[in-house]
């Protein structure tokens, strides 16, 4: 049967915020955690956004999706930005396909999940993980977060995805979002 529980208290903040409607929090045990599911608002504005994301504790994440990403499957790619003590992290993926996570300052890493917020309350998961790092291939297959970067992390570091992040946040004005769809 499945448990639902109150979300540990590292969260309240984010779950505080005006914007967010907290739905649902699991346990989870393989790898030890928690999965929380949240609504957005999608009145909430670039300012919100920050605001959300700095009350996010270290050792979690939020997502949001992309249309304007370049996918080799579907259209657009959900974007991952993972808070680390003193880093954060983006990272891509769509139907069969996931991008190495890049480094990203936290003021594009906002614009980006706030651009991705489309026309409806959306419901996300995000995810904190109570144990030490993994090596990448795990560190990705689980989409959790250790506290700490892994060690090889600047190895697997994708150009591309770095300048598209660059490319993509030039873009964005922080006043009316992108297109919802790529055929708008």
């Amino acid at each position: 049967m499945i448990e639902h529980v109150d979300p540990n208290i590292e969260m309240a903040p984010f779950f505080d915020h005006p914007r967010i409607t907290h739905q649902t929090t699991r346990n989870w045990t393989s790898p030890p955690g928690q999965r929380h599911w949240y609504s957005i608002s999608h009145e909430m504005t670039l300012d919100q956004a920050q605001d959300a994301m700095a009350r996010l504790p270290i050792g979690a994440y939020v997502q949001s999706f992309d249309w304007m990403y370049n996918s080799p499957s579907d259209p657009g790619a959900y974007t991952e930005f993972r808070r680390y003590a003193n880093n954060w992290t983006a990272a891509f993926s769509n139907h069969g396909w996931s991008s190495s996570p890049v480094p990203i300052d936290v003021e594009s890493a906002a614009l980006l999940f706030w651009d991705g917020l489309l026309v409806d309350d959306l419901y996300f998961m995000s995810y904190q993980r109570n144990r030490a790092p993994l090596p990448p291939t795990e560190h990705m297959a689980h989409s959790g977060l250790s506290h700490e970067l892994p060690d090889n992390f600047a190895e697997h570091i994708e150009e591309r995805i770095v300048e598209y992040i660059h490319q993509r946040v030039a873009k964005i004005d922080g006043v009316s979002r992108s297109k919802t769809s790529p055929n708008d």
